[in-house]
């Protein structure tokens, strides 16, 4: 089983039109932080990680988008909770996306998207 958490519209498309009955894909409200902390309640409930919330050289305060990828698990994997944890942390610290025009954004929403798409689901 896999759940899908994202903020960005393009990753969110291009989820869902892959949703099976082993995959949730869902739509998260809010900023950057918030899938985080959307995905941090997750694994809280055993389910690990399958990306990294900071996997590519943009840092938080320079995009408002997010997708992550978990899979169902047995028992609390700390490994995820950690990375989850410490991904937190460092959002705060760099604050808030201060925004942007609209092709910016788009592009930001493209880089997301590549970022996540080839992430095996077994």
């Amino acid at each position: 089983m896999y759940q899908v958490y994202t903020n960005n519209p393009k990753a969110y498309e291009w989820w869902l039109s892959r949703e099976k009955s082993n995959l949730h894909v869902q739509w998260q409200e809010g900023n950057f932080n918030s899938v985080l902390i959307a995905a941090r309640d997750l694994v809280h409930l055993g389910w690990r990680l399958l990306n990294h919330p900071l996997s590519s050289s943009i840092k938080p305060n320079q995009t408002p988008y997010k997708t992550l990828v978990l899979a169902r698990g047995k028992e609390l994997d700390c490994q995820s909770l950690s990375v989850i944890e410490a991904a937190i942390a460092t959002s705060k610290k760099l604050g808030e996306f201060p925004g942007s025009t609209q092709a910016i954004l788009e592009d930001l929403q493209f880089m997301d998207l590549e970022m996540c798409r080839d992430i095996p689901l077994q």
